[in-house]
């Protein structure tokens, strides 16, 4: 354990149990990902916002000024959530990368199918694209799904991560 994170995405949300099982990495230890080959599942992460939580996030960022919610959650949102327990699951914020300069989150691509309500219950399931080391710095490349609870599609993301060395 390596203490309190200084991420603040965790504060935001409501965290439902995440199941674990067959060969994936579960979505509770931390790992290594020096050790993580691509092509390897990661998570998955189930969560849900609650109606308070979902209020404060779209306020953070504006939300109730933008048209077109109509009561769903901001979609970025919840690539964010998906993307902060990917990156605590691979450990990202741990001691050791923190002291030598932290990480770059370098690019951030989503596409939204449907719209995600407070309370709904949702379950990202993400696939290592690529990890690769270059002139001493790590380039992690993730592809995540996004499914409600009746298995629908909701979102896809694609995210690379730099770990400068």
């Amino acid at each position: 354990m390596h203490g309190v994170r200084p991420y603040p995405y965790n504060s935001l949300f409501h965290q439902t149990a995440s199941p674990i099982g067959g060969p994936e990495l579960s979505g509770v230890d931390k790992i290594d990902i020096s050790a993580v080959a691509a092509g390897t599942r990661l998570g998955p992460y189930e969560f849900s916002f609650n109606a308070d939580r979902a209020s404060k996030y779209r306020s953070a960022i504006g939300g109730d000024e933008s048209p077109g919610y109509g009561g769903a959650l901001p979609p970025a949102a919840v690539v964010a959530e998906g993307l902060s327990r990917l990156i605590e699951e691979l450990d990202l914020f741990g001691e050791e990368i923190l002291k030598a300069g932290g990480v770059v989150h370098t690019s951030q691509e989503a596409e939204f199918l449907s719209p995600v309500m407070p309370g709904e219950l949702i379950t990202a399931s993400a696939r290592l694209a690529g990890n690769t080391v270059r002139k001493g710095s790590r380039f992690i490349s993730v592809f995540t799904e996004f499914r409600n609870a009746s298995n629908a599609l909701v979102a896809t993301a694609s995210s690379s991560i730099m770990v400068p060395g």
